[in-house]
């Protein structure tokens, strides 16, 4: 017998569907209410704009406004719409909730702030990151460059990331470290569906960053790619476009605003 949805997840699911419409946040945050959650009253203050009541809410319920993913993740930041915005979390996390973590908001910024061993590469390309708007591996609080994916990581995690759309990856720091445009190339045949690449690239002992570029050109999907040191005629001959934003786009506005 299938379970029926609860009304919150159906609700939601309509929303997630058409993020861009706040009046279904808003029936989906009258069910909450009705429910006793503090989410629905919180989503509520955040649309109007009640700072000083965002921040009493916030300081009373704490973790209770993110919902059930909040488990999973180590860091937070709520959007002036009341849900998540962006956070961070560990692969081990991502992995074990990956379920909630995916219902938090559909414009979800999640940075992977760590893929220590091959062997937990494994357990994460098991799982499908098709729920996260943005997969982040560039932005570590109080880091120089993000997480690092060498070419054992990179090969192996590929095809969690058949769907994902818009991607952040680091390769600064130690060459050993970073993964080579070879890497890059195994890691792109599962990319089906990625349109967007922040690309975060440090020269110093890398192979040049036209070689990464020749890859990324061969990626049908890619639209656009953010990259200090890349030049457009890096990626001549492809349908690639190279943004010219002086600012790294790690929200949905800015990421949308390269994508239009």
């Amino acid at each position: 017998m299938v379970r029926a949805k609860p009304p919150a997840e159906t609700l939601f699911e309509q929303y997630w569907n058409a993020p861009d419409d706040p009046a279904l946040l808003r029936v989906y945050a009258d069910e909450l209410d009705r429910l006793g959650d503090p989410r629905g009253a919180f989503i509520h203050v955040c649309l109007a704009g009640e700072r000083e009541a965002r921040l009493a809410m916030m300081k009373k319920h704490g973790g209770a406004l993110v919902g059930p993913g909040r488990e999973f993740l180590r860091e937070y930041t709520f959007g002036d719409n009341g849900l998540v915005a962006a956070a961070r979390t560990e692969a081990d996390k991502l992995i074990a909730g990956i379920g909630a973590i995916g219902q938090i908001n559909p414009r979800l910024v999640l940075t992977i702030t760590s893929v220590k061993t091959v062997a937990l590469a494994k357990e994460l390309a098991k799982i499908s990151l098709d729920r996260i708007y943005f997969v982040d591996f560039t932005s570590i609080t109080g880091s120089h460059g993000g997480t690092q994916l060498p070419d054992k990581v990179l090969r192996v995690i590929g095809p969690a990331f058949t769907n994902v759309r818009r991607l952040a990856l680091s390769c600064r720091g130690r060459p050993e470290q970073c993964f080579s445009p070879d890497g890059l190339r195994a890691f792109s045949e599962h990319l089906g569906k990625l349109e967007y690449l922040n690309f975060d690239y440090y020269s110093a002992g890398l192979p040049p960053v036209a070689e990464y570029a020749s890859v990324l050109a061969t990626i049908p999907s890619l639209r656009v790619v953010h990259c200090f040191g890349m030049k457009p005629a890096d990626l001549a001959g492809s349908r690639v476009k190279l943004s010219t934003s002086e600012t790294t786009p790690q929200r949905y506005e800015a990421i949308e605003a390269a994508l239009a």
